[in-house]
């Protein structure tokens, strides 16, 4: 396996360097500086921290990481543990727009999506079948689209690679060994950002669309071949001038999906 170490002083500029090799090469980035300054967070954080938290922290390699929540919570006197492993990566800015770039390019060339796990099944059938065909007209009849114009429907389907235009785009990934259970725990976790989100006044939206491109998305932020891409999640403040913000899908009666035992 090729390697290539690049040292230098400090603001020589061997972190942008290493970076750009890296997405130019397809090649796996190891920033020994990054992990560095992550122990030292951790250290700062908890005098003696677990080793499981520390490599939770360091596989990661993100500033925030549920090892790290964990740190700070015992240290406040509060039980807690990471189990899950979920991370996080922030992007806004010109990282956000680069990010976005690549996707669209493989969309446009027609790369056919290569999603690392299905969020449904193969075929839809029954009832679920119609409420997805149900939400998808409503949604191309109040953006003026015709089913038939291939120009537009590909417009609007792009769009979810350009993050809807969003000044802040997430992405949501988990370890390679991860369980079934840890993507229950990624969808509470998720849930909660979406509603600390509301909670301060912004609205976001959920993209699966984006996880279809996951190679792409593990070379652009560094991740290692064995993280899972679970979704995209876009940020920003609600247009309320905007016509597909009004679109509300129909709900399901609460008899159809809860039963009532005494």
């Amino acid at each position: 396996m090729p390697v290539v170490a690049i040292d230098g002083p400090t603001g020589s500029g061997k972190g942008t360097v290493s970076r750009g090799l890296a997405r130019r090469l397809g090649w796996n980035l190891l920033d020994s500086g990054a992990l560095y300054r992550l122990v030292a967070l951790a250290a700062e954080l908890q005098a003696h921290p677990e080793p499981r938290e520390l490599d939770v922290v360091a596989a990661s390699g993100e500033q925030v990481t549920a090892g790290l929540v964990a740190m700070a919570l015992i240290e406040c006197g509060a039980p807690a543990r990471s189990y899950a492993g979920w991370q996080v990566a922030v992007l806004t800015g010109a990282a956000k727009d680069a990010l976005s770039s690549k996707l669209c390019a493989c969309f446009d060339e027609d790369v056919a999506p290569d999603p690392d796990f299905l969020n449904n099944p193969a075929a839809l059938t029954g009832v679920f079948a119609e409420r997805a065909r149900s939400v998808g007209a409503a949604t191309l009849a109040l953006k003026g689209i015709d089913r038939g114009d291939p120009v537009a429907r590909h417009s609007h389907v792009r769009d979810n690679l350009r993050f809807y235009g969003a000044p802040v785009e997430m992405i949501f990934h988990l370890p390679g060994d991860a369980v079934p259970g840890s993507f229950l725990a990624m969808g509470c976790f998720l849930q909660n950002v979406m509603l600390g989100l509301v909670a301060c006044g912004l609205g976001s939206c959920p993209q699966y669309s984006v996880a279809g491109y996951a190679d792409v998305i593990r070379v652009y932020l560094g991740l290692g071949e064995e993280q899972i891409v679970v979704c995209g999640l876009a940020v920003g403040y609600v247009d309320p001038a905007a016509v597909i913000n009004s679109l509300v899908p129909e709900r399901a009666p609460i008899d159809d999906y809860v039963r009532w035992l005494d």
